[in-house]
C-alpha cells in the first residue's frame, strides 16, 4: 500500500460505483486523474479503454472467504482451487486495472493476478469496519488527490438504492445499506471536495 502514497499528488479521482446510472457510463463522464471502481463497476471502466491510471477495489470477501471480526485476523479461502474470473457475486477479476484488495476480507481473492495491492483499513485510519465507498474516499487522501468525482453512486448521490451489474440485463436489486451509507456520507463529504456525476441515458 505504501507503493501509492503521493501517487497522485493534486490530481482528480473519479469514484465509480454500481448505480443504475452505471448503464449510461461514457469516456466524457471523466476527467484526467486516477479512477477506483467498485466491485463490477470495473467492467463498465474497462470497456471505456480509458487512458487513466485505474484501480479495482474489491474489499468484499468471495462465497468461500472465512470473515473474522475486525482485526481479530486475516481473511482465509476455504476453496483451494481457482475461483475463475468472479465469486460469490461480489468479487470480479480485473483485465489489467491494478487490483485492490482487503486484508480482513479479500487478501485471498485472485492471488495470481498482477498488479494487485493489498490494503488494511486499518492502516487506514479506520477503527471500524466501512463501506467500499469510504475507503475509496479515504485511498484518494493516501494518493494526494486534490479533487473527487464521485460517478454512479446513487444511493449517496440521490435515493436510488437499486445496483446495476454490467453486461446483465436491466434486472436491478435494492440494497437498503445505501440509506445508512448516504447519512454516513454526509460526515465524509465536507471534508473532500466534490461532485457528484450521474450519467443520463443519451436522447440523441
Amino acid at each position: 500500500m505504501e507503493s501509492l502514497k503521493d501517487k497522485h499528488v493534486g490530481e482528480t479521482l473519479s469514484i465509480v460505483g454500481k448505480g443504475p446510472s452505471l448503464r449510461f457510463l461514457t469516456r466524457d463522464h471523466f476527467e484526467p486523474g486516477p479512477i477506483i471502481t467498485m466491485n463490477h463497476a470495473i467492467i463498465a471502466v474497462e470497456n471505456l479503454d480509458l487512458p487513466n491510471p485505474i484501480y479495482s477495489m474489491q474489499k468484499d470477501g468471495g462465497a468461500y472467504a472465512t470473515k473474522y471480526p475486525m482485526c481479530d485476523g486475516i481473511a482465509t479461502c476455504e476453496y483451494s482451487g481457482n475461483c475463475g474470473d468472479e465469486c460469490g457475486g461480489f468479487v470480479v477479476r480485473p483485465k489489467g486495472a491494478t487490483l485492490l484488495v482487503h486484508t480482513y476480507e479479500s487478501r485471498c481473492c485472485f492471488p495470481d493476478y498482477k498488479p494487485r495491492v493489498e490494503f488494511n483499513i486499518m492502516w487506514m485510519g479506520f477503527k471500524y469496519h466501512l463501506s467500499s465507498f469510504f475507503v475509496a474516499l479515504r485511498f484518494g487522501n493516501h494518493f494526494g488527490c486534490a479533487k473527487y468525482n464521485i460517478i454512479s453512486c446513487d444511493g449517496i448521490s440521490g435515493n436510488d438504492n437499486r445496483t446495476y451489474v454490467p453486461n446483465t440485463k436491466d434486472e436491478m436489486k435494492t440494497d437498503n445499506r445505501y440509506s445508512e451509507q448516504k447519512e454516513i456520507s454526509n460526515v465524509f463529504l465536507p471534508h473532500y471536495p466534490h461532485k457528484f456525476i450521474t450519467p443520463r441515458r443519451s436522447e440523441t
